[in-house]
């Protein structure tokens, strides 16, 4: 696993999206206003649709999804499983997956361990949720790295994120419903 002085370097780099949730949380609102929907039900929804997918994608099938009640064509079976259970139980199950609703609905404690992360810590992403305990250091890495820095761990965990997307070639794209 990196080590925190790497991790840290590299939330550096992305310090430009440490407000990420800050700003998805303001666009969840305004469109949950917009909408006559609770922002609870549509940070879940754009949690559970965020497997798996970029922003952009989870973004639109969300959108889709909360203003008609249908899924698009192409959406994964998991992905409409989960949203089933959820509807269901009011749960959302999954590490990352229940840590992204967290962090969306402004919990700055919650550390999002996704693909993009795991390509940062130099883990394997398909360990991450059959091992529990990996899950966890990761989440503590960058715990860690947000003490260091002195700031909150979700803020920390976007600017990673954002500087891993930019390292491989991609542009971090705000989350906007």
């Amino acid at each position: 696993m990196t080590n925190y002085h790497w991790l840290t370097s590299w939330a550096i780099d992305g310090r430009q999206s440490r407000k990420w949730y800050r700003d998805a949380r303001r666009s969840i609102r305004a469109f949950a206003t917009e909408h006559d929907h609770d922002p609870r039900t549509v940070s879940d929804v754009l949690a559970l649709f965020s497997p798996r997918s970029n922003v952009t994608r989870s973004v639109n099938d969300s959108r889709h999804y909360l203003l008609t009640g249908q899924y698009r064509p192409h959406v994964m079976s998991t992905i409409r499983a989960a949203v089933n259970h959820w509807e269901r139980t009011g749960e959302i199950r999954g590490p990352k997956t229940s840590e992204f609703a967290k962090a969306l609905r402004g919990n700055s404690q919650a550390i999002v361990v996704d693909v993009w992360m795991c390509r940062a810590l130099g883990v394997d992403h398909n360990l991450i949720g059959q091992r529990p305990t990996l899950f966890r250091r990761c989440q503590r890495s960058i715990a860690n790295c947000a003490e260091i820095l002195g700031w909150q761990p979700a803020e920390t965990q976007a600017a990673i994120w954002a500087s891993t997307l930019q390292r491989f070639g991609r542009n971090p794209v705000s989350l906007s419903i």
